[in-house]
């Protein structure tokens, strides 16, 4: 299915600000409100979007993001399913997806500490034993989230928004009941609007707007944007791993993603590989052209590429920990 331009374009402007007001869009792409409404509610019918997420920076609240690899085997359909019900319900994943590879599935976690994190792959490792032929984790030092500017063709700017969900140093940051409520319902939709959150929680939409505010200007809340079908949108994570990081590759990989449109985010990773390349493109040879790039850029320092093919995603909710039950505040 081809998209037209006046589609790529909202979707651009909904990728660098999911929450922007349909007036800021019309005005923007130049389309009537109503025009941009429509659009939006056919490329969600469509399943073109399939998510408005809220970017959180985890780290602000004190906990530690973490990738896990695993190769499946003797993997039945009642078996797929009950993996994904488990993940899904699970309180420290934020995000799996399924994939081809030498990996079948990668999931995102949060944990306060190592020791979180054992507790939690315990009960799954056992849970799953019979369908978890290898895995590895790594551990998320850093991450730099970049828009999608190759939906519109655009190079990137000279000093791209980064949106990172995680950054290596930042204070942590306390959060009484109210503002972890708002963040609950912005995270499972980032499009909710301040009067639907003030109805939910039984307090005025006024507060509502201004602790989001503060929340952006505390650094929790780094951004919101879209999630886009991989059907539409090939997706790849790319592993890498290199001889010996010094500070000038580490340098040269973060500049290279930083100016290349169709990486949408590098996140810096400790275990068995260094960094950890999320790639969208428009079509399969886009992204070969772009790892023979990279291959050719690096080649004296990469010690291995590992890309992955995401097939699909489940769940992007960056702090899945506080779930709100949508009953009002007192």
């Amino acid at each position: 299915m081809s998209i037209i331009k006046r589609d790529l374009q909202v979707m651009s402007e909904l990728d660098k600000d999911a929450r922007i007001s349909l007036t800021k869009i019309a005005k923007r792409v130049n389309l009537s409100k109503q025009a941009v409404s429509c659009r939006i509610d056919s490329l969600i019918k469509k399943d073109i979007i399939q998510m408005f997420y809220t970017i959180v920076n985890t780290s602000s609240l004190g906990y530690i993001p973490f990738y896990l690899f695993l190769t499946l085997r003797n993997l039945t359909i009642d078996k797929e399913n009950e993996i994904r019900t488990y993940l899904k319900e699970n309180q420290h994943v934020t995000t799996f997806n399924f994939c081809d590879g030498v990996y079948d599935l990668v999931i995102g976690l949060i944990a306060k500490d190592n020791s979180s994190l054992y507790k939690e792959l315990t009960k799954f490792y056992s849970d799953f034993s019979l369908q978890i032929r290898s895995k590895r984790i790594l551990n998320i030092v850093d991450v730099k989230s970049y828009p999608r500017d190759y939906l519109l063709e655009k190079k990137r700017s000279l000093i791209p928004l980064n949106r990172g969900f995680h950054n290596e140093i930042i204070k942590e940051v306390k959060l009484d009941k109210i503002n972890l409520s708002i963040l609950s319902l912005l995270t499972k939709n980032a499009r909710l609007s301040s009067t639907e959150i003030s109805r939910k929680l039984n307090i005025s939409a006024t507060s509502v707007i201004r602790r989001i505010k503060s929340m952006q200007k505390e650094k929790i809340i780094n951004g919101y944007s879209i999630h886009l079908a991989e059907k539409f949108f090939p997706t790849h994570i790319v592993m890498l791993e290199f001889n010996h990081i010094s500070s000038n590759i580490e340098k040269k990989i973060l500049s290279y993603a930083a100016n290349n449109n169709k990486i949408t985010y590098i996140a810096k990773t400790f275990g068995e590989c260094d960094f950890v390349l999320n790639i969208e493109t428009r079509n399969f040879q886009e992204y070969r052209t772009l790892i023979i790039d990279i291959k050719s850029n690096f080649s004296k320092h990469l010690y291995g590429l590992i890309p992955l093919l995401i097939l699909d995603t489940h769940k992007l909710n960056f702090y899945p920990i506080h779930q709100t039950k949508l009953t009002k505040l007192k």
